[in-house]
């Protein structure tokens, strides 16, 4: 575990506590809005620019190494290419991975859909089994439990509610 952030505890400003203990917190960035119901909380993001923030760039750097990603959100009701949850570090050794709504095609370009995709870089490299998305249309415009695992280098899984969904592999050997 590199990171705990649930807003769900509660509204703390512009920062997005980390509950693990690592003390990775986020600060809120591009507007992101706190929203209460039924005494909970969440995150709202408007999808264009909004993003929580870490100050510590190698928290997520996860290489090739075995990870699991879960994260609770809507899933858009629409054709759309967005990011659910992402890590981005373009200094040093290059780090990203992206669990987001839409998928990437054979030529990388961004294509929108009800599909959930993950992909992860590693040292800027790219391989088959770094690159999926969901087979079938699965976003509806409600929450759901999405959890992206990758497992001694074989193909990622992405699990939405707890099912194990079929995915495309995108990418070259």
């Amino acid at each position: 575990c590199v990171g705990a952030w649930n807003p769900g505890l509660g509204v703390s400003g512009l920062t997005l506590r980390d509950n693990s203990g690592f003390k990775n917190n986020g600060t809120l960035t591009g507007g992101p809005t706190w929203a209460a119901s039924g005494g909970k909380y969440a995150l709202s993001f408007d999808g264009v620019d909004d993003f929580v923030k870490c100050s510590n760039v190698s928290v997520g750097n996860l290489g090739t190494k075995n990870a699991t990603i879960v994260v609770w959100c809507v899933l858009q009701n629409s054709n759309l290419f967005g990011n659910i949850i992402s890590k981005r570090n373009n200094g040093g050794v290059f780090q990203q991975w992206a669990l987001f709504q839409g998928y990437l095609n054979t030529s990388f370009a961004a294509v929108p859909e009800k599909k959930v995709s993950m992909f992860w870089y590693a040292g800027g490299a790219i391989t088959a089994s770094q690159h999926i998305y969901t087979t079938a249309d699965v976003a509806d415009g409600k929450l759901h439990c999405v959890v992206c695992r990758r497992i001694n280098g074989a193909t990622p899984q992405i699990w939405i509610d707890g099912i194990n969904r079929a995915v495309t592999v995108i990418g070259t050997a």
